[in-house]
């Protein structure tokens, strides 16, 4: 069975401020118990020492000099009096508590609402300020520091958009004069330009290698650019993903064969299996999955791609046995031009944007791209697509759209 995407947990690097963490006070816990208990306490002190100053007073003092029927009437209204000034002394606690609290927590509840929303990316959030005291001058910071985040970030956006105009334009440029040079070497391999010697044609074919990995290299800035334009456009169509890989799994064979890896090829879909999807940009994604399998797998290792059905996605998965991504990285292994420090000791060439690509193409065709790793054992990376028949047309549709033609 193909593996299920694993559930987003709060704490992976796709949730940000997720290490925030806004929960309601416990009514034990709140600032108004706290000022109630206080007071209440001060209350019940205060009365307990009038009380022990009275009997004191009571005993020294009038006991000597007043008659025992008297003083008996005394003692009772004395008790009774204490007892009410105990019981309105604790209402009068309880009242001054709820308006302190009210005083501190109405701005405090409204500091951590902002924060709430400003930790889901709402930057237009302010707060009102008119107090003067420490809590005012908290919340003239927050208003502050949230507006010193929207100038950053719209500064960032800008240098971001300028990136993408250069690199794009850049891989432009460079295009053309590239699919002119491998024109050139294919057209001199071809000995139209007369015979060359063995020496030569190996010089020739270690060019054309050359030019066709930048010619890569400068396709991956291309689909960037289209990628933070927001210009990678799916031509979305009727797919039979089993073909599809394994077509890429068969133009892998010979480089698997020269590098001395083992490369398998297991399906249980069946190749009449379709999805709705781009193939070109599939085609991109299980390329550069294979590529990575491949250079990254030491001679005498063995890669394994395989495509599973689940209840309603299709499983790719590509499994090596080569170097591993270490633990510490693996959260980067995303980023645009991220390569991580073993993957550079092995292959010194590549630019650290084939899984970024790869994973917002993914996306974009509603899946997932994540993977498995131990450093030292090896690799998988999982590949889910949704299977997705209600945008497949129906065969009366076509046979109507057939007919009106």
């Amino acid at each position: 069975m193909a593996a299920a995407p694993p559930k987003k947990q709060p704490g992976t690097v796709e949730q940000r401020y997720s290490e925030l963490a806004f929960t309601s006070v416990p009514p034990s816990r709140s600032l108004f118990a706290k000022f109630t208990y206080t007071l209440a306490a001060l209350t019940v002190t205060l009365t307990a020492l009038t009380g022990t100053l009275t009997a004191i007073v009571h005993k020294t003092i009038l006991e000597p000099l007043i008659p025992a029927d008297m003083l008996a009437v005394i003692r009772e209204e004395l008790l009774v009096s204490l007892t009410l000034i105990g019981l309105v002394s604790l209402a009068l606690a309880a009242g001054a508590a709820a308006l302190l609290a009210r005083h501190f927590t109405r701005p405090i509840t409204q500091l951590m609402e902002a924060m709430k929303e400003v930790s889901h990316d709402n930057l237009t959030v302010r707060i009102p300020v008119k107090r003067r005291d420490e809590l005012g001058t908290v919340t003239r910071f927050f208003n502050s520091m949230v507006q010193q985040i929207k100038a950053v970030q719209a500064r960032n956006a800008n240098v971001q958009k300028m990136k993408s105009q250069f690199v794009s334009a850049a891989a432009h440029q460079l295009r053309t004069p590239l699919t002119g040079l491998k024109w050139s070497l294919q057209y001199l391999l071809e000995e139209k330009a007369g015979t060359i010697t063995a020496e030569q044609r190996q010089t020739l074919q270690q060019g054309q290698v050359v030019a066709e990995k930048m010619m890569q290299i400068v396709n991956q800035f291309l689909n960037v650019a289209k990628i933070e334009e927001g210009k990678a456009g799916l031509n979305l169509q009727a797919v039979a993903l089993a073909p599809l890989v394994h077509r890429a799994v068969t133009a892998h064979e010979d480089e698997a064969r020269q590098r001395g890896i083992k490369l398998q090829w297991q399906s249980s879909v069946g190749d009449h299996v379709t999805i709705v999807a781009d193939p070109a940009y599939l085609d991109v994604i299980i390329t550069n999955l294979l590529d990575n399998a491949l250079i990254y797998t030491p001679t005498g290792g063995q890669v394994t791609v395989r495509l599973a059905p689940g209840k309603n996605y299709l499983t790719v998965t590509v499994e090596d046995t080569g170097i591993g991504i270490p633990p510490t990285e693996q959260a980067k292994i995303f980023s645009q031009f991220y390569r991580s420090e073993n993957a550079k000791k092995v292959h010194t060439d590549g630019s650290g944007l084939g899984l970024f690509i790869a994973r917002n193409i993914a996306t974009q065709h509603g899946g997932r791209l994540w993977f498995k790793s131990q450093p030292g054992r090896g690799t998988i990376f999982y590949l889910t697509l949704p299977v997705r028949e209600e945008l497949l047309p129906k065969p009366e549709s076509l046979e109507e759209l057939l007919q009106e033609i």
